[in-house]
């Protein structure tokens, strides 16, 4: 075994989320999306109602949109969304500790990568939070063709990279 595969423990790539991951981010999705729900004339999503808040924060707009809005309303409603802007939300992140010290030393894996169900606002939110300039790839819902739960963020990863999957965590 060769001297670079032992410092780094034989990884290559790491690939991270980027919501509840490497950002705090449920505060500014709640924002946005009740945004959405207002500009449409549907009921908030309360703090408090956990596991809405929970689906929030993990599907892309597209699928919030399919699952949240009634049928007749998803065309517009997909159409407003393109249309907001979330530089608006972007003081409401704030980064998950110690991400960006475990960036910046690089310690156990050569290269980082975001895989992340968000679309145009992916690049925004990870330069917002000071992580953008410490990863060397960012993969969106944007260039895939399906996104989580399918590994298809994960798999573009790996290809962009070239990295065999053994050697990516």
């Amino acid at each position: 075994m060769g001297k670079a595969v032992m410092e780094t423990g034989g990884i290559d790539l790491l690939i991270l989320d980027c919501d509840g991951v490497l950002i705090r981010s449920e505060r500014a999705n709640l924002a946005y999306y009740n945004h959405l729900f207002r500009a449409f004339g549907l009921p908030e999503v309360a703090e408090s109602d956990r596991p809405a808040l929970a689906r929030l924060h993990t599907l892309s707009t597209p699928q919030v949109i399919e699952t949240f809005f009634p049928p007749e309303l998803r065309d517009e409603a997909r159409a407003f969304a393109d249309r907001v802007d979330y530089l608006r939300f972007l003081p409401l992140l704030e980064p998950e500790p110690g991400w960006h010290e475990v960036l910046s030393a690089r310690k156990g894996f050569r290269r980082a990568a975001v895989a992340t169900n968000r679309g145009r606002s992916a690049h925004k939110v990870l330069e917002a939070v000071g992580i953008l300039d410490l990863v060397d790839h960012v993969v969106t819902v944007r260039d895939v063709a399906r996104p989580k739960p399918h590994p298809d963020l994960l798999v573009r990863c790996l290809e962009d990279l070239g990295c065999p999957a053994e050697r990516a965590v």
